[in-house]
């Protein structure tokens, strides 16, 4: 008599453990999805929150750039130092100033 791991007898038992393995995982799945989509519901906030911030920086920067052409390329008057916090003048409208 053959070994059983050796003849045909070995391919239903992998099957098997296969089929096992594959119900396991299966039956997995939904946990591993909820986990993920809290952080993608985090990761869209933020990123939300940065389209905005881009979309202020772009707006700002077009009207420093219609602000120059009226003005053939004269750059706006510079703080004086003895200003406090005046580099805050130059920050783009919206963001909050506190961060800086």
């Amino acid at each position: 008599m053959e070994p059983f791991i050796t003849g045909i007898g070995f391919i239903p038992i992998f099957f098997i453990l296969f089929g096992i393995v594959l119900t396991i995982l299966w039956m997995m799945l939904p946990f591993s999805i909820f986990g993920i989509k809290n952080r993608l519901d985090f990761l869209i906030n933020k990123l939300e929150k940065l389209n905005v911030k881009i979309s202020k920086i772009e707006k700002e920067i077009g009207d420093i750039s219609d602000y120059l052409k009226k003005n053939k390329n004269v750059a706006p008057k510079e703080p004086d130092k003895k200003e406090k916090n005046s580099h805050q003048r130059y920050l783009p409208k919206g963001i909050d100033k506190s961060e800086y």
